[in-house]
């Protein structure tokens, strides 16, 4: 429906809004919500095409609107920001598949993080909201009646994203709640009576491939620790030192997996375990004997997992679930098996793709989306999908910067942020009768600007604060002139 109404727009001549219009156009977008209560860049970058929108008739608003209720909710803010706005940039608006307003919606642009709600939604599909990771420890024989285990100490990894100790957790702001404790392992093996281990940790990652990062990905973003080397079995996301703690740079493990083992080791020796021989890995096609359990520990929920990746764009953990994505599919961790299921659920949601993402993240530039491509793919989500509950509200530590601290009328959800030379936004209102959707997405190089964050700012925000204003049983849309 998205897409027919957008062709409609189309039709309609361009032309230049001012001020008032725009505002008048968001406002039509923020009342609809009310009435449920809730392949290329373009080839001339210098020319700024005009907005299609569908606009409120001004002889149909109530007078206190028409008096300038608009124009004290907004002001210049938007105006001076869309003036300022870099060509490189686009945005819709939605109230129940219907277009309300649209700037560029068809340019191709890179989407940032607002990809990651493409990943997530994906993940909770495909693998169902309640799935975990378990990372196990196995053992060839099991511990003697002293405690006493003769072989090595088998710590395979599931694929876990968020399998972290306690103090890496709390190196972040805010504060990361929903983790896999490595330490919960540790006890649990103690607490089975465990106190030497005659061999050493053995570190198994044969789930996923060995491939650690992208070439898509710029340095800039493995220097600082935007994202760490991917295993199936990695511990505070494959670093040794986040970049604050490491003079700016990030210090990243040259084997995840040997890295866990160690940081393991570590904590059972804590707890008073003996360990004979130093932390290790096992090659991933040399495989490992018959082994029996000995301990598990599980993660949190899959939907509560993608809620923390959501709040705070952890591009690492798009990228694993991306993996489990593809072994779950084709029984293949790779990035590449899990970026076809990624494009089939975008398809699926009404999306029009023409080629599959390079990465899971956003963190590849040479990822390609529009904004109605987002938006049909946020829409498409049914109203009793498990991922919306697990998209982040507006106004949470971590989602958008210049959104911290607001607060709205509707349950309006948000994923997205500022990376690189993007910032990409999308969000729909949930728990509401009638559907108000936004997706915007902004390029420069260098990054985007001050007001090109300010667009995006005033045009979420405005969608709640339009909306105490103006009464929606009078408000008439009608095609542009």
């Amino acid at each position: 429906m998205a897409k027919q109404q957008l062709a409609r727009a189309r039709i309609a001549r361009r032309l230049a809004l001012p001020v008032l219009l725009l505002g008048a156009c968001i406002a039509c977008l923020v009342v609809a919500s009310q009435l449920g209560a809730s392949r290329s860049l373009n080839s001339d970058p210098t020319a700024v095409p005009a907005a299609e929108a569908l606009l409120i008739s001004g002889r149909r608003l109530p007078e206190a609107v028409a008096a300038g209720a608009v124009d004290r909710v907004l002001g210049d803010e938007i105006a001076e920001a869309q003036a300022n706005l870099s060509p490189l940039s686009c945005a819709i608006v939605l109230v129940d598949g219907r277009v309300v307003y649209s700037l560029r919606p068809d340019q191709d642009l890179a989407p940032g993080h607002s990809l990651l709600a493409l990943t997530a939604h994906a993940a909770i599909d495909r693998l169902g909201p309640r799935r975990s990771f378990l990372t196990q420890v196995l053992v060839e024989d099991r511990p003697t009646a002293d405690g006493r285990v003769a072989g090595n100490l088998y710590l395979v990894g599931g694929g876990d994203p968020i399998f972290m100790t306690y103090n890496h957790a709390r190196s972040f702001r805010p504060i990361l709640i929903t983790r896999t404790a490595p330490e919960e392992l540790a006890a649990q093996l103690v607490d089975a009576g465990l106190t030497q281990v005659d061999g050493g940790v053995v570190g198994v990652e044969s789930r996923f491939d060995s491939e650690r990062s992208l070439s898509g990905w710029p340095v800039s973003y493995l220097e600082s620790g935007a994202i760490g080397p991917l295993s199936a079995l990695q511990v505070n996301d494959g670093l040794v030192n986040r970049a604050a703690a490491a003079g700016g740079v990030a210090e990243r493990a040259e084997n995840p997996a040997v890295h866990a083992a160690g940081v393991f080791d570590d904590e059972l020796e804590r707890l008073g375990v003996v360990i004979s021989q130093p932390a290790a890995g096992v090659d991933v096609e040399a495989g490992i004997p018959d082994l029996v359990p000995f301990g598990t520990v599980k993660s949190a929920p899959l939907a509560d997992i993608m809620f923390q990746m959501l709040a705070v764009n952890d591009a690492g953990a798009a990228e694993l679930v991306n993996k489990e994505l593809g072994f779950d599919a084709v029984s293949r961790g790779t990035t590449r098996a899990g970026l076809e299921v990624l494009l089939d659920v975008a398809l699926e949601a009404g999306a029009s793709l023409d080629e599959t993402p390079s990465d899971a993240s956003g963190l590849d530039p040479s990822t390609r989306i529009s904004c109605v491509d987002l938006a049909a793919m946020i829409t498409g989500i049914p109203e009793d999908h498990a991922t919306l509950e697990s998209l982040p509200s507006v106004g949470l530590p971590g989602v958008f910067e210049p959104l911290k601290g607001t607060e709205m009328v509707t349950d309006m959800r948000l994923v997205g942020g500022v990376v690189g030379r993007a910032s990409g936004l999308v969000g729909r209102t949930v728990n509401e009768s009638s559907t108000v959707a936004v997706a915007t997405i902004i390029n420069r190089e260098g990054g985007p600007s001050s007001a090109d964050l300010e667009f995006q700012r005033s045009l979420i925000t405005s969608l709640d604060l339009v909306a105490a204003s103006v009464d929606p049983a009078v408000i008439e849309a009608v095609p542009s002139q």
